[in-house]
């Protein structure tokens, strides 16, 4: 019997039968008949056709060989008649549960676009098969679970309807912030995951019939958290149901075709073979789709980024509403930074305001905060695009999908109030298209505050805000930086520019004196420089500078090639131009530092790696510099 119903499809005794004949079958009950022969102790062949075409046409098959130990074939039927049975049979790649095998590869993708691909075509193909009783309908992007309650944190029941693992392929050293990744080409389809085992793959995309997930769109970023698949078998009536869970951790949120995606790996650290083996069970059920509900999840978001997100999410609603309502100035763009302190709105400022921005978002900070104190409703709202609130509403909308389906709704999100909502009359601050998720009235985002504005290019300026327990946080790290601020300072906020500007105003004055400090020095020390240069046979010398930086012992090396070559022009003396110096610099007792080889082009280009080797370094220079840092500066020098 088939899910307990009263019709009795076939009757037979599976230890002597040796043929059974099914008329008006599915896909899904030759799976499921296959599954109860496991136990025959000999062949059977299991023949099964459709009411709705001939009996034993060429596209239906059947299951020859002994099942209980796996060896099983595909055949087409050619030919049926009461003494014959005329079909051809082919193992599938020869091997003992090489069905199962092929069905783990063809479920396997080197990348989540190919695995969500698969999931559409798979979803369309099920779409035109009769429907199980009791099996879920899919539920589109636009009106899931998640869009119609917004404060929904969790949903338990929901059925896993498609299911493919996946293996992302990268470039071999690629990956490595702030390097190019190398272009790879990349097979498509289920051999570019090469024959892969499923224990191998470390990402699966689910599709569920609903989701409390929030896939990214709008300009919000998608939800995450764990879903828990529970595989059950037998009925959910009955007393003997075993159920195998599996975690997973819940990354990404895809809108696939108005299809949601969930990209998911496993959550249990060190338990990938017991999750990778329910995970196995999970997909062949979910492939079969034989038995409604065998498969369902409890879904989990992380509330707190879901919180925060349709909390900036719905202060960017209100700001971008009051800015164009009230002063016409219209939104051109706006990011939630969902990893930053603060988010933001692009807006193009009419001429009017250009030059005064301060003042007029500053107007704008304080309605929107008006309309918080008055905690308007914030709800969603499913209309046609050919209803009088769509096109007369003054709906703030982006273009309408090219593809739209004729008479599909289009989800609206409104802030305002109703004439029923106190006696307090209507009122309709915005009427806006978006998918993404909000709060249900204003009182929630507590208080909007603009951090600062900048000036992107031409007439459009960045408004940086915060709302809500983001604007909380920002504020209480403001009130330590500042507490801490008064601590070094030994003053109040008050006196802070005061104190501060006092203090540059000094570091200023006291680099002014170290900086002549340094060039008397300089000199001071050149002048040794040459001295002993005169005192030199080979016109060479090395001198140790101390714990200075690279940019003084160029200082030095200047003046002291300046002074020699006037030295030797002023006495007459053409013979000794040709000079070398080594300076070398570092920390007190540390023989690690700088170097600097100068002097004439050709001996410094000559004898620059040399002598940065015997140093323990590396440099590099032209035009008679040679400079680097290196281990030895001093061992060596001595």
């Amino acid at each position: 019997r088939f899910r307990k119903r009263s019709t009795k499809l076939c009757e037979f005794d599976p230890n002597t039968t040796t043929a059974v004949h099914c008329f008006d079958a599915t896909r899904g009950l030759w799976i499921m008949l296959t599954m109860l022969f496991r136990t025959s102790r000999i062949p059977i062949l299991l023949v099964l056709s459709s009411r709705q075409t001939s009996p034993f046409a060429p596209n239906y098959c059947c299951t020859l060989g002994r099942l209980s130990s796996h060896h099983r074939h595909t055949a087409v039927i050619k030919s049926f008649s009461a003494s014959s049975l005329t079909m051809t049979t082919a193992p599938l790649n020869g091997s003992s549960n090489s069905q199962h095998e092929q069905q783990q590869r063809d479920a396997i993708f080197s990348s989540a676009k190919e695995a969500q691909t698969h999931l559409i075509e798979r979803l369309s193909q099920n779409g035109n098969e009769p429907r199980p009783p009791r099996r879920q309908k899919l539920v589109k992007c636009g009106e899931l679970a998640c869009q119609r309650d917004s404060y929904l944190q969790s949903l338990d029941g929901c059925e896993l309807l498609a299911v493919a693992a996946f293996l992302e392929v990268t470039a071999p050293g690629a990956g490595k912030s702030g390097k190019k990744k190398k272009k790879t080409t990349k097979k498509k389809g289920p051999d570019a995951a090469n024959g892969a085992a499923l224990g191998d793959a470390t990402w699966y995309a689910l599709v569920l019939s609903d989701s409390v997930f929030f896939p990214e769109g709008g300009g919000q970023p998608c939800d995450k958290g764990y879903v828990t698949l529970r595989m059950t078998s037998g009925d959910d009536d009955d007393d003997d149901v075993v159920a195998e869970e599996v975690r997973l951790a819940v990354s990404d949120v895809r809108n696939v075709e108005n299809v949601c995606i969930l990209l998911c790996r496993a959550a249990a650290a060190g338990d990938d073979d017991k999750s990778t083996a329910i995970l196995t069970k999970i997909m062949s059920a979910t492939a079969r789709m034989t038995t409604p509900g065998v498969v369902t999840a409890r879904q989990e978001i992380d509330w707190n980024r879901r919180f925060d997100l349709m909390t900036q999410h719905s202060g960017q609603h209100l700001v971008s509403a009051v800015a164009m309502n009230e002063y016409g100035i219209e939104t051109h763009s706006f990011s939630l930074n969902e990893n930053g302190p603060v988010s933001y709105i692009d807006v193009i400022l009419p001429a009017s305001a250009e030059g005064d921005e301060s003042v007029a978002m500053g107007r704008v900070e304080t309605e929107v905060n008006n309309l918080i104190r008055q905690n308007l409703v914030m709800a969603p709202l499913w209309v046609k695009p050919s209803d009088p609130l769509f096109r007369d509403g003054g709906v703030r909308s982006r273009l309408l999908p090219s593809n739209l389906p004729e008479g599909e709704k289009i989800r609206l999100v409104k802030i305002g109030r109703d004439d029923d909502d106190g006696g307090c009359g209507s009122v309709v601050v915005d009427l806006n298209t978006c998918c993404g998720t909000h709060v249900p009235t204003l009182g929630q985002l507590q208080m909007l505050k603009f951090i600062k504005i900048e000036k992107v290019k031409g007439s459009i300026r960045r408004v940086h805000f915060a709302a809500g327990r983001r604007l909380m946080a920002y504020l209480t790290g403001a009130f330590e930086r500042q507490a801490s601020v008064n601590s070094l300072l030994s003053c109040q906020e008050d006196q802070h520019v005061e104190r501060i500007t006092g203090l540059l105003e000094e570091k200023y004055r006291q680099e002014k004196k170290v900086k002549s400090l340094e060039e008397r020095l300089s000199r001071a020390l050149s002048r040794d420089v040459v001295a002993e240069l005169k005192r030199s046979d080979c016109n060479v010398v090395a001198f140790d500078l101390g714990h200075v930086d690279i940019r003084f012992l160029t200082n030095v090396s200047n003046l002291a090639l300046e002074m020699f070559s006037k030295e030797l022009t002023e006495d007459g003396s053409g013979t000794k131009t040709s000079v070398l110096m080594l300076f070398v610099a570092g920390e007190e007792e540390k023989d690690e530092g700088l170097f600097l080889l100068t002097g004439e082009v050709s001996a410094v280009d000559a004898l620059g790696r040399t002598v940065a080797q015997v140093l323990g370094g590396r440099g590099g220079g032209k035009n008679g510099k040679f400079q680097g840092k290196a281990s030895k500066v001093r061992s060596a020098l001595e």
